[in-house]
């Protein structure tokens, strides 16, 4: 579903076919619309800022040169969608996969009986594509220049693999014909796709990575410790240990922590959830923590790390968890990793 839309157009035309949109729209959308009292330039900028998808209703020359002052990146930009005055054509022009601009384009189809016309490669040929469905499943792509690696390979028939961290299990649904699915200790192709959270893993000699957002960092500090140095330390554990933070979906911590800015900051910085606990709720997870009396005698926990890490990777996955690293001590912190319950789906 379009989640928020500006629209933009000059004609009378433009604007009874906007009118139309607008009104055919879930309430739930947000909806921006270019006015003549605007200036084009500034309404483009914010929509950019703001919006997932930004809708001309006009010439699509006029489109290119609107939004060319304000194009990114592939993984930045949202979906852009171009729509005659006629309502007869839909044609995305920007971020057809990773912004969701083709979808959008089907989706408003339905919507204004307009054609939609799909140019992307992966597209016409009828093949996987890969960013699109990282997409779907809230995978993080972590070269997007990869992906026209994998995609050209798919369009050309070449072999492409799949190595998915502990294997079939975690897949739901059939993986496409194109695709082979890769373990380890069997010859790989040449191309393919990883899934999972490690940074060491290279399964091919070409390899795009995607990272499911499944690691959960439980973390204590020393009270008002530099955000800085917590940031860095932390930053630098993850590497040294070959985790992606971009498959951390959240740092875990007791409640007594809650306001420690350094955490704060650390969050915000790399854009993770930050979640609490008290200390009589970490206690009640069992399994192997490490206890420490002195934390106990200060928080009410025998552990903050490992417990906080464990109890939100079970709550956010509804099953146990994974140790994926137990308390490591670092200056002034301690920091602990645990995987949630996740799976890699085809059926999406």
């Amino acid at each position: 579903m379009i989640k928020s839309l500006a629209m933009i157009g000059f004609t009378d035309n433009a604007a009874k076919r906007i009118s139309e949109i607008s009104e055919a729209l879930p309430p739930e959308t947000e909806q921006r619309i270019y006015g003549k009292d605007r200036e084009l330039r500034s309404f483009v900028q914010e929509a950019f800022r703001d919006c997932g998808c930004v809708l001309f209703v006009s010439a699509a020359g006029i489109a290119v040169r609107s939004i060319a002052p304000f194009i990114r990146s592939k993984d930045r930009d949202p979906a852009v969608i171009v729509m005659d005055e006629l309502g007869e054509n839909l044609i995305p022009i920007l971020s057809g996969h990773i912004g969701g601009a083709n979808d959008m384009a089907r989706e408003l189809a339905e919507i204004t009986g307009a054609r939609p016309v799909i140019t992307t490669g992966t597209d016409v040929n009828g093949k996987f594509a890969v960013d699109t469905w990282a997409v779907k499943n809230g995978f993080e792509i972590d070269d997007i220049t990869k992906i026209k690696v994998v995609s050209s390979a798919l369009i050309k028939g070449e072999p492409v693999g799949i190595f998915v961290e502990e294997g079939r299990e975690r897949i739901k649904g059939t993986i496409p014909e194109e695709l082979t699915l890769v373990r380890e200790g069997v010859k790989a192709p040449e191309k393919g796709i990883y899934v999972g959270f490690r940074t060491d893993c290279s399964p091919f000699r070409e390899t795009i990575r995607l990272f499911p957002k499944v690691l959960v960092i439980g973390a204590g500090c020393r009270r008002g410790m530099e955000p800085d140095a917590f940031s860095g330390r932390m930053a630098a554990f993850l590497t040294e240990n070959g985790l992606s933070m971009k498959a951390v979906l959240e740092l875990a911590t007791i409640d007594i922590k809650k306001d420690e800015a350094c955490m704060r900051a650390f969050c915000e910085k790399y854009g993770i959830g930050m979640v609490t606990f008290r200390a009589e709720e970490l206690m009640e997870e069992t399994g192997d923590f490490s206890p420490s009396d002195l934390v106990m005698e200060i928080t009410g926990a025998d552990n903050v790390s490992e417990r906080a890490a464990f109890r939100a990777a079970r709550l956010e996955g509804g099953a146990v968890p994974e140790v994926i690293m137990h308390k490591v001590k670092l200056k002034d912190m301690t920091a602990a990793v645990c995987e949630k319950r996740w799976e890699c789906r085809f059926d999406v």
